[in-house]
């Protein structure tokens, strides 16, 4: 494990783990070892993240090995990694922050490589999962009358954002979406 920062961040029953990964498609290799990478948390009292079972975002173990396995990680693309830190490590403090690599059967001519951004912890991050969304815009008993028909959707509000959620309701025999773009004014 390679040590990037020694920090010194208590972990509450909410903080959270993000970061971004861009493993790289290194010489071809086809079995991807770039993916078996992630970071890792060392503890004041010598324990580790990777050895508390910490699970991603989509419950694929947080671990190097476990994002390698899982295959969750997108090779030449970056990946944004989330773990819940606080029902696993909660009344701990983070002392390091380290690089992890562990993949069954590399060897010395084994190639990973790539980048990681935006390592965050935050203590008490905005939650995703729908309580705290904000409604943009709403669109009911639309029809497109030819297949491939493009219509654009004004939305009133300007504000930055960081994640946005559609919902479509109808038969998959009803709806189909080839593309979403979204388009700001400059």
């Amino acid at each position: 494990m390679n040590r990037l920062f020694n920090v010194k961040i208590p972990v509450g029953k909410n903080t959270r783990l993000s970061c971004n990964i861009f493993p790289e498609l290194s010489g071809n290799d086809l079995q991807y070892p770039s993916t078996y990478t992630a970071v890792n948390l060392l503890f004041s009292d010598g324990t580790r993240l990777s050895g508390l079972k910490p699970l991603d975002a989509y419950e694929i173990p947080a671990t190097a090995l476990g994002q390698g396995v899982g295959k969750v990680l997108y090779p030449n693309q970056w990946n944004h990694v989330r773990v819940e830190l606080g029902s696993i490590a909660a009344g701990k403090t983070i002392s390091a922050i380290q690089l992890y690599y562990d993949k069954d059967g590399a060897t010395a001519a084994t190639v990973f490589q790539g980048w990681i951004d935006d390592i965050a912890i935050e203590a008490n991050p905005k939650r995703i999962d729908g309580s705290s969304w904000s409604e943009l815009g709403a669109r009911t008993g639309r029809e497109f009358k030819n297949r491939r028909e493009t219509k654009p959707f004004k939305i009133g509000n300007s504000g930055a954002y960081q994640m946005f959620r559609l919902t479509i309701r109808g038969g998959a025999d009803k709806v189909a979406l080839s593309e979403i773009e979204l388009l700001a004014k400059p």
